[in-house]
């Protein structure tokens, strides 16, 4: 028999639902929202996410994204509807392009803190809310352009949905009803999460409902008759079908092959990018995505007390939950692509199993206190190991950003042990100011990160061309470029090829040729390549870039390309989205009446 959920009415504002969903905006927009507007789109992602919805808009498609004036198959339409709702008020900018992360991770605490006040009372939902919104990982995620927030919000709702109809007593009249209210709910967040990020949500509830059958909570039987599996699996295809079937259609089936024959399949096999699989990944990087509850571990994972219940030593809510915080991690331990941020759906269900009893569990066993303590030592440490590489490392002149970036780094990682100090010490109040503190900073990090970005100082270049000015990437081929400059870009392998398309704008035949521009990678120094030469023992002014087509590239471009129509710019940068610093040639052309104007 399931438990019955049972707690009492709350007495205080706070702690009812309209006060705890208050407390949690506020947490929202202190910790989420600041640094979102002028940090610069950082990885590769972002900036196709954010540029494929501005060309879903332009070509009036709902049905498939587009990127560079070519079909994107990599995730559902889903985020690029919610983007394109901000890019209508707000415009196309780098806040319109997040918000939908920042709300859905608000959503999702809010979700969480009804799911934590169902099963546990409303001091332990308040809690776990306030939990999630002060975790490493989610303030990251959060300001990311990327459709994983969304999928997050509907792996909460699905959770929330799931409990409502396994969890609730026996003679519950809702739960018991066919078609009762929770059960659409779970239809609809199944097809949400579909449609945000593929199958990954249903594959992970439905794996986290037989850990919690046949591992968890075995013995202890639970009413899988209200699921309805046969009418939700029909409602679930007829959902997702009523865009799928159309985007296949439209793309001739390359949705499929693409969307989850390479983005899904193939990740699972075979490394994205070149990463390499490390055993233990996901259960190591857990202490800095957690930050500062990971010092808390120990108390999330402990069995239930003998009040509560005990039938093979946890209650069904405790198996529930432990079900669904392992199913990310069996999925993902055996997915070959491996990424912090993939066994994220798991966290709601850690941070309710973290504050089950209503309070913070203060650590009280000898190995509970040595974890805490361990494990905020390590940040400590690895705060002043950041800051004495800032000190250490000779960052002049150009790269001078790097060695402020560095710093500011390490005042971040300091700050985050001190989080881990006040969490560890129950202190809920202090550690959510610690993390606010937090993202003041991320905000020095955020302008750091713009004054370096060679996206951003190659913009600076590019806005003098003329209007109408075609582009082309060598080497340095930066989803940025398209978003920041809202043009398509030919993007080329080699160097000698964007040079070729910069001169054909000489030799095309035509009355009037439309100006061109470009970029090409000069010089790069990945963080691979700098870390290997100085294990080797090279001092930082000894260190040689990774790629060094400096020297060949200029002679090129001084012996084919028309430098009186052209002006040449030498831009260095950190480069995020490869962790490398980049020396990047940026080619303006010179508006020819202007030129005239000039001389005349």
């Amino acid at each position: 028999m399931a438990d019955t959920p049972s707690h009492s009415s709350p007495t205080s504002f706070w702690l009812r639902p309209l006060g705890t969903n208050l407390i949690l905006i506020v947490l929202a927009v202190l910790t989420l929202v600041p640094a979102i507007s002028n940090l610069p789109l950082m990885d590769r992602d972002e900036p196709k996410f954010a540029q494929a919805t501005q060309e879903m808009i332009d070509r009036d498609d709902w049905l498939v994204p587009w990127f560079n004036d070519e079909y994107r198959f990599d995730k559902p339409p889903l985020s690029y509807w919610w983007m394109r709702l901000h890019y209508t008020f707000l415009g196309k900018t780098e806040l319109a392009a997040r918000l939908h992360s920042v709300e859905a991770s608000l959503l999702s605490a809010m979700v969480i803190a009804a799911l934590g006040r169902f099963l546990f009372g409303p001091r332990a939902g308040l809690l776990a809310g306030v939990g999630w919104l002060t975790t490493l990982q989610i303030l990251v995620h959060s300001r990311l352009c990327v459709a994983d927030m969304p999928m997050i919000l509907a792996v909460c709702v699905t959770g929330y949905a799931l409990a409502r109809l396994l969890l609730a007593p026996e003679d519950d009249p809702i739960a018991n009803k066919r078609w009762n209210r929770w059960w659409w709910l779970l239809v609809g967040a199944a097809v949400f999460g579909f449609l945000a990020k593929g199958p990954i949500p249903l594959v992970t509830a439905g794996l986290g409902l037989a850990l919690t059958r046949f591992v968890f909570g075995k013995g202890r039987p639970l009413p899988w008759r209200r699921l309805q599996p046969i009418s939700f699996s029909v409602l679930y295809l007829v959902g997702i079908g009523l865009w799928g079937i159309p985007a296949l259609l439209e793309t001739q089936g390359l949705f499929w092959d693409k969307g989850m024959g390479e983005h899904v399949v193939k990740r699972g096999t075979e490394s994205f990018n070149g990463r390499i699989s490390v055993p233990g990944f996901y259960f190591v990087t857990a202490f800095l995505s957690l930050l500062p509850w990971c010092t808390l571990i120990p108390a999330a994972l402990k069995r239930d007390t003998p009040e509560e219940g005990r039938l093979t030593g946890r209650s069904a809510k405790s198996a529930f939950l432990l079900g669904w915080l392992a199913a990310p991690y069996l999925v993902f331990t055996f997915y070959s692509t491996q990424l912090p941020h993939y066994v994220m759906p798991g966290f709601p269900a850690f941070f309710l199993l973290l504050f089950r009893s209503g309070s913070v569990p203060v650590p009280s066993t000898r190995f509970e206190k040595n974890w805490a303590i361990a494990v905020t030592a390590v940040i400590a440490l690895l705060a002043g190991g950041v800051l004495w590489l800032a000190n250490w490392a000779p960052f002049e002149g150009q790269t001078a950003g790097i060695s402020q970036l560095i710093t500011v780094a390490g005042i971040l990682l300091a700050v985050a042990a001190v989080a881990c100090f006040f969490a560890q010490r129950g202190w809920v109040i202090a550690t959510a100011i610690a993390v606010i503190g937090t993202s003041a900073l991320a905000w020095q990090m955020s302008e750091q990160i713009r004054a370096i970005h060679p996206t951003m100082l190659a913009m600076e270049k590019l806005k003098m061309a003329p209007e109408g000015t075609t582009y082309v990437a060598a080497e340095f081929k930066e989803p940025s470029l398209v978003f920041y400059t809202d043009k398509g870009w030919k993007m080329k392998s080699k160097n000698e090829d964007a040079v070729k398309f910069l001169r054909g704008s000489r030799i095309t035949g035509t009355k009037n040729p439309r100006p061109r521009g470009g970029v090409m990678l000069l010089r790069e120094w990945t963080a691979n390549g700098v870390i290997k030469q100085l294990q080797g023992g090279k001092t930082i002014d000894e260190l040689e870039p990774s790629s060094d087509r400096r020297a060949e590239t200029l002679s090129l471009v001084r012996a084919r390309l028309p430098l009186h129509e052209m002006k040449l710019y030498v831009v260095t940068g950190y480069n995020a989205a490869k962790t490398s610093w980049a020396e990047v040639l940026v080619c303006v052309p010179v508006e020819p009446r202007a030129e005239a104007k000039n001389e005349g």
